[in-house]
């Protein structure tokens, strides 16, 4: 069960792209889209994971293994982010994103070589 703060809203499933209902500006005017706003790579993973949060502040993201444990939650911040994730061992694992109140989960995969 993800923690407290990331299921504020109603879940987005990683084939969805909704436009995101209140009105958010990207420096170009356009509506963003959930899959536009959290960009997350390399996937899969090997040491590092980058989370890039564009035109947004802030949001509270966790990182859960396949039982459903919580690995990782912190605040992310508008621009580039980081999560160490060499020390988890190989699987898959759900991202989830809070954004204006919609959860959006991301598979990934972490895979050391």
């Amino acid at each position: 069960m993800p923690a407290p703060g990331l299921l504020d809203g109603p879940p987005v499933t990683e084939f969805e792209n909704p436009q995101i209902p209140k009105p958010i500006v990207s420096s170009n005017d356009k509506p963003l889209y959930l899959k536009e706003v959290v960009k997350v790579y390399p996937n899969p993973a090997n040491q590092i994971l980058h989370i890039e949060l564009v035109d947004r502040p802030s949001s509270v993201t966790g990182l859960y293994n396949s039982e459903g444990k919580l690995v990782w939650k912190g605040d992310i911040h508008g621009g580039h982010n980081y999560i160490e994730v060499s020390h988890l061992p190989n699987g898959v694992y759900a991202l989830f994103t809070n954004i204006d109140g919609y959860f959006f989960p991301q598979k990934i995969m972490i895979r050391h070589e």
